[in-house]
Formats: structure tokens, sequence, C-alpha cells
């Protein structure tokens, strides 16, 4: 009557580890499946308000004066 028991003899533990290296080692090949996907265009929604937000965020975290965002420069930028 066989047993249903894995040996952990060291001999045994060796063979079995010698025998499950090969296929390992051959690992498929997913060139097929892994394609890249199209790049999908991702545009920002556009709102007075978010600009208005994003321009306070850029003046406080660039230390401007609050001049800058009247500024015929920063106007044409815009």
């Amino acid at each position: 009557k066989p047993m249903n028991f894995t040996s952990i003899i060291p001999k045994d533990v060796k063979i079995r580890k010698n025998a499950a290296e090969p296929a390992a080692a051959s690992q498929t090949v997913i060139d097929d499946h892994a394609v890249p996907l199209p790049r999908k265009e991702w545009v920002l929604p556009y709102s007075d308000e978010l600009f208005q937000q994003a321009a306070i965020e850029w003046l406080i975290e660039t230390d401007q004066p609050i001049s800058a965002l009247e500024h015929p420069r920063f106007r044409r930028l815009v």
C-alpha cells in the first residue's frame, strides 16, 4: 500500500529540488500576451475656479507676490 507523505530526508529533498529546477528554469514566454496598450488622451478639465485655485497654490508654494498674477507676462502666458 503506497504512503501519501513527502519525505524530508535530505537525500529525498535534494532529488525533488533537482527535479523541479529544470521546470522552473524553462519559463514560458509571454511576449504574445504582453502587448502595449494604446495611449489614451487625457485632458485635464478646465474651469476658471480650478485655474484660480491652481494660481493661488502656485503663488503660495513659490512665494510669489500677489501682483505676479497681474503681470503682463503672466497674463500672456495664460
